[in-house]
C-alpha cells in the first residue's frame, strides 16, 4: 500500500471513530439551566394517519393525535439525563408569548427524497435565534417516518451534525431503518451542547474508545 493510501486510510479511520458530532461551539441557543426552553411551532395543523411504530415504542398500538406524537418527541429530548434543554409546545406553553429568539418552526413542503431539511438562523453574538424545519407532507402517512425524520431535523436545530461512526445513531448518515427514537450517540451530543454540569462538555475524544476530562 502506498504512503498516500495509508495516510488516507488513517484519516478516514479517525473520522469514523470520533463519535457524535456537533456544529461549532458558537452555534448554540441563548438558553441557560435557569431558562432552558426552546419552543416548537407548526405552520399548520396536521395529523399522523398510520401508527406503524414498532413494539416497545411509547406510542405503540395507540390511537395517535398530533399532540401525543409531538409530546413523545419533546420528551425524548427533554428527558435526556445530563442535559438541561427543554422542548416545549409553542401552541400551549404560556411562556412562548414572551419568548424571543427561541423558536423552531416546522412547516410542510415537498422535499426531494421525501424527507426533511433544517435551516438554522444566526443572531447576534454567534447565538442561534431560530431554526426552520421543512418536512415532506407525505411523512404524515407514517408515524415511524414522521417521528424519525422530525427528531433528526430537531437534532440539527439543536446543533447536532451527522454522526460518522455509529450506525445506531439517529443523526447518522447510516442510521438503521429500524431506528425511530434518539440513541445514545445522539443523547451524548445533546448533553455536549446543553450540559447540566459544565464539566460534561469539557471532554476530549480519544478515537471513540473513551473520553478523558480536560485539565
Amino acid at each position: 500500500m502506498s504512503l498516500a493510501r495509508k495516510i488516507l486510510s488513517l484519516a478516514m479511520l479517525v473520522v469514523m471513530l470520533t463519535g457524535f458530532r456537533t456544529y461549532s461551539t458558537e452555534t448554540r441557543w441563548d438558553i441557560t439551566r435557569a431558562s432552558p426552553k426552546i419552543f416548537v411551532s407548526f405552520c399548520e395543523a396536521f395529523s399522523v394517519t398510520t401508527n406503524d411504530l414498532p413494539s416497545g415504542d411509547p406510542l405503540f398500538g395507540q390511537v395517535l393525535t398530533a399532540s401525543s406524537v409531538m409530546t413523545s418527541i419533546y420528551n425524548d429530548f427533554t428527558n435526556i439525563t445530563g442535559s438541561y434543554v427543554v422542548l416545549a409546545d409553542a401552541a400551549t406553553d404560556p411562556e412562548y408569548a414572551t419568548s424571543v429568539n427561541r423558536t423552531i418552526e416546522v412547516c410542510f413542503k415537498s422535499q426531494t427524497g421525501g424527507g426533511g431539511v433544517a435551516q438554522q438562523k444566526m443572531g447576534s453574538g454567534g447565538k442561534l435565534s431560530g431554526c426552520t424545519i421543512q418536512l415532506d407532507p407525505n411523512l404524515t402517512s407514517s408515524a415511524k417516518a414522521f417521528v424519525k425524520t422530525l427528531s433528526h431535523e430537531i437534532g440539527h436545530c439543536l446543533g447536532l451534525d451527522h454522526s460518522q461512526d455509529n450506525d445506531l445513531a439517529l443523526m447518522s448518515y447510516f442510521s438503521d431503518s429500524s431506528l425511530v427514537r434518539l440513541q445514545m450517540d445522539d443523547k451524548m451530543g445533546v448533553i455536549q451542547q446543553f450540559p447540566l454540569d459544565p464539566s460534561y462538555a469539557q471532554e476530549t475524544p480519544t478515537l471513540g474508545a473513551s473520553c478523558a476530562p480536560r485539565d
